[in-house]
């Protein structure tokens, strides 16, 4: 995974006044993926990979075929309308996280959310603290 160029970034912020993500969190969304990608001044397709899932029936099954398709099919029209891919909620799951990356372009990635940061710092505190 390689970060966008500063210049890359700067040029496009300009170039729109703005960073505009549309997130593709709904089956709706995902059915018309390529034409919201094609939206002018649109920077960045974003994934909420959890709630996509929830949508479409497989939460709980990052695994699950129409889980990997629907990633696929959002970065596919990333890459051909030449926006930034981005992927969130994978927190746990590298397998799927590398391939999302690697394979389907994701170039903007959240990987981790603020709950999950606080209670494992929450966890390790408790575990200190027993320690003692």
């Amino acid at each position: 995974m390689q970060p966008v160029p500063t210049e890359e970034t700067v040029r496009m912020v300009n170039a729109c006044d703005s960073t505009v993500f549309i997130m593709v969190e709904t089956a709706d969304a995902l059915a018309c993926v390529d034409e919201l990608a094609a939206v002018h001044c649109c920077d960045v397709l974003l994934v909420g990979a959890n709630d996509l899932a929830s949508e479409i029936g497989t939460l709980g099954n990052c695994d699950h075929q129409d889980s990997i398709e629907a990633l696929r099919k959002v970065g596919e029209a990333a890459k051909k309308h030449g926006k930034i891919f981005g992927i969130a909620g994978l927190y746990t799951r590298t397998d799927i996280l590398d391939k999302v990356v690697n394979e389907f372009g994701a170039r903007w990635t959240i990987g981790a959310n603020y709950t999950g940061l606080l209670c494992g710092a929450a966890k390790a505190n408790n575990a200190l603290i027993r320690s003692i």
